[in-house]
């Protein structure tokens, strides 16, 4: 699959501020913040109980990761999933 704008920030803004996890992990949080708004949204659409089990614990997993003290690769990738999840969750009707 082909890489989001947002994910295409969140990889720029990873790669130019690497050594400056303050202001990484301000816009990290931003990020999070957004997409659990989104997924907050379109939680009520999910009819299967399971998918929506998941989506309150992936909702839960966010607060989480906005609680680490640095930014790196494992949460990085998490965000990149949480923006592949926001898309799917864009396309139910």
């Amino acid at each position: 699959s082909t890489l989001t704008t947002e994910q295409k920030g969140i990889l720029k803004k990873y790669i130019y501020n690497v050594s400056n996890n303050t202001e990484l992990k301000e816009f990290v949080a931003k990020q999070l913040e957004s997409i659990k708004t989104v997924l907050i949204k379109h939680r009520p659409k999910i009819r299967d109980e399971v998918t929506g089990i998941k989506l309150k614990g992936a909702i839960n997993k966010i607060e989480e990761i906005k609680k680490k003290k640095h930014v790196d690769e494992a949460t990085l990738t998490s965000v990149l999933r949480y923006y592949d999840l926001v898309r799917e969750l864009k396309g139910i009707k």
